[in-house]
């Protein structure tokens, strides 16, 4: 057995003019599918970019706020995530802070990632 560190002083941090998170690639091209668990703090934030891939990015805990096209800040808490399929601009933050179980992918969808039928309305 091995004992493994996933908080968020070993992870790597993504910090530039417009981006601000700490992350840990738990999986990667395996199968074509990432996973990542991701730390945002104070006013960290992920700005508009297109989706490389499918992407499912579930919040932990904490809140924060994701953005689609539109640029509506819709904020969501621990047990919510947003759902972008390739090639949609999208950006998400917080003003607190929040972490992230993120999954990318090509051709996420109901058959290979079954959560995604909890689709909730009103947002």
């Amino acid at each position: 057995m091995k004992i493994i560190s996933f908080e968020q002083e070993s992870g790597v941090s993504m910090d530039s003019e417009t981006t601000k998170f700490t992350a840990h690639r738990l999986l990667f091209d395996a199968d074509d599918i990432r996973m990542s668990y991701m730390y945002l703090r104070i006013e960290d934030n992920i700005p508009f970019h297109e989706a490389q891939a499918d992407q499912l990015f579930m919040i932990v805990s904490g809140e924060g706020w994701v953005c689609g096209e539109e640029e509506n800040k819709i904020p969501l808490t621990a047990g919510k995530a947003a759902f972008w399929e390739k090639g949609a601009l999208h950006a998400a933050g917080t003003d607190s802070q929040m972490t992230v179980l993120c999954v990318e992918g090509k051709h996420l969808n109901t058959e290979n990632m079954p959560i995604l039928k909890n689709a909730v309305t009103g947002y």
